[in-house]
């Protein structure tokens, strides 16, 4: 009698250790799957609220722009382009932009270091003709082969109608200053 008892008890014990192994399993598995899901979906809510930081940012630097370009001296046509110059200088200064510049219905433009620029065939400049706030793809300055970001939005007169373009330049790496910040 001893030897069925035992065997049944070697038997049981075995399928007992053999489902909770096969529990065991099927617990990882799905705790695995589950955490990764987890994973990918807040890594899919930190992307786009990353997004919406760096979207809001530059939006803010746009506005800052129009806040310039609706200035009296800077819409005068009758104000020369050297006190315009010196004007932007300081703008630059108080709101960091590396370089801010003003253009004209034909394209051409004059940075706040008084150098002549032709914009004309530029599509973010043809864009801000049209009376719309721009923002490039980061690219490589032709003044100091730096990382930059253009940004222009459209000087407009008394009535609304666009007499010109105010291009905005920073530095491309404050996008990676403001990933950082993100936590």
């Amino acid at each position: 009698m001893r030897s069925i008892k035992t065997k049944l008890a070697v038997y049981f014990g075995v399928l007992i250790i053999c489902v909770c192994f096969a529990l065991e399993a099927i617990s990882f598995y799905t705790s695995s799957r589950a955490l990764e899901n987890n994973a990918k979906e807040m890594l899919t809510n930190i992307s786009t609220e990353s997004a919406r930081v760096i979207e809001s940012r530059l939006n803010g630097n746009l506005d800052v722009l129009e806040t310039i370009s609706q200035r009296s001296e800077i819409r005068d046509t009758n104000i020369s382009i050297q006190d315009k110059a010196e004007i932007l200088k300081v703008e630059a200064k108080r709101t960091g932009f590396t370089s801010i510049g003003i253009g004209d219905l034909n394209g051409d433009a004059y940075t706040m270091a008084l150098v002549h620029i032709v914009l004309k065939d530029r599509p973010y400049y043809q864009e801000a003709l049209k009376g719309n706030r721009v923002v490039t793809d980061p690219i490589i300055s032709k003044d100091n082969g730096t990382l930059i970001i253009n940004m222009a939005v459209p000087i407009k007169d008394k009535d609304g109608k666009v007499i010109g373009v105010l291009v905005g330049s920073r530095d491309a790496g404050e996008i990676s200053n403001i990933i950082s910040d993100i936590t």
